[in-house]
Parts: C-alpha cells; structure tokens; sequence
C-alpha cells in the first residue's frame, strides 16, 4: 500500500496592500465619534528603521587584526546598498587585539549606518571595548562584562616582554 505525502511549501504569502489613510475633513463619512470641536487627524510620515546586526565572534586565542578590517569592510560593502535609515546591531565577543584595527573596524561601521547599537553577550576586553563605545547605545547583561583599554607596549628593557601603558605613565615622575 502506497503512502501518499503532502508537498509542503515553504513559500509565505505576504499581504502587500496597504489602506490609505485620510484626514478626516477629506473622508466623505466622517466617524462616528468625530464632532465638530475634533481637529481634522494629521498624518505624520515617519522613516522606517531598517535593521541589520555584525557579529564579531573571537573565541580565546584569537584577536582582532588587521586582517579583519579587509574581510568587515567587504562584507559591509557587499550587504550594504543603502546606509540611510538602518540600524546596525553589533553583537561582539571578543578578548581585544590590535587597537588600530579595531578603531579602523568601528569607523568603516559608522560610515555603514545611521544608527548603531552594541551588544555584548559575555565579554568586550580591550579593542574590543573601544569598538562598544563607538556605539550609540550599549546593551549588556548582567554577566557581560567591558575590559581596560589599556594598549600593551613593549618593555623599555626586557625584549620581547609587553607591559601596560598605564603602567608605563604612572612610573612617570610628576
């Protein structure tokens, strides 16, 4: 015996008509509730808000680079038609890296978007936190967590050695 299956679609319909709207002194029937003290409505035509995110993953090991500034700004570039009106959600993870690319990765978004919101799931430590700030607005939960951005600097005498520029300027006499 032959089992019959049902093809099923996965195409949505979407009702595309809009109803218009009028003011209420040009409508020929006016509602009920309307008198003759009621102002006529105004129609306020607001931009839509069109949303977009980035997500910037780097797990433990891994930075960010000047190698990721290419590869954002291509896929900005490849996504992006229309920067007006949208709003770009940054999701970032990451544990920092070259402070440079970051700044350089924050301002190629900016120039994507009109709006720009970061939010951060678990950690942005370093570059990564400078790239947060550059947002409009910052969304963090309870256990997320923003790092120092402090940029490590070679050691005046130890080769090969990285210490904290803060740590260099406070050994500074005043």
């Amino acid at each position: 015996m032959a089992t019959k299956r049902k093809k099923i679609s996965r195409r949505k319909t979407i009702n595309t008509s809009a109803s218009v709207i009028t003011p209420a002194t040009q409508s020929p029937n006016p509602p009920v509730a309307q008198t003759a003290n009621t102002p006529p409505a105004t129609i306020v035509a607001t931009p839509v808000i069109k949303r977009q995110f980035v997500v910037l993953y780097y797990p433990s090991g891994e930075s960010i680079g000047i190698d990721d500034v290419v590869t954002l700004t291509n896929e900005l570039k490849a996504n992006i038609q229309d920067p007006t009106n949208l709003r770009l959600d940054l999701i970032i993870h990451s544990w920092g890296g070259d402070i440079y690319s970051a700044f350089k990765m924050i301002k190629t978004i900016r120039n994507y978007c009109s709006e720009l919101y970061a939010l951060v799931p678990i950690r942005a430590v370093s570059a990564a936190s400078l790239m947060t700030l550059g947002a409009d607005k910052i969304y963090m939960s309870p256990q997320s967590q923003l790092g120092p951005l402090d940029l490590p600097t070679e050691h005046p005498t130890i080769e090969g050695t990285k210490v904290s520029s803060i740590d260099c300027v406070k050994a500074l006499p005043y």
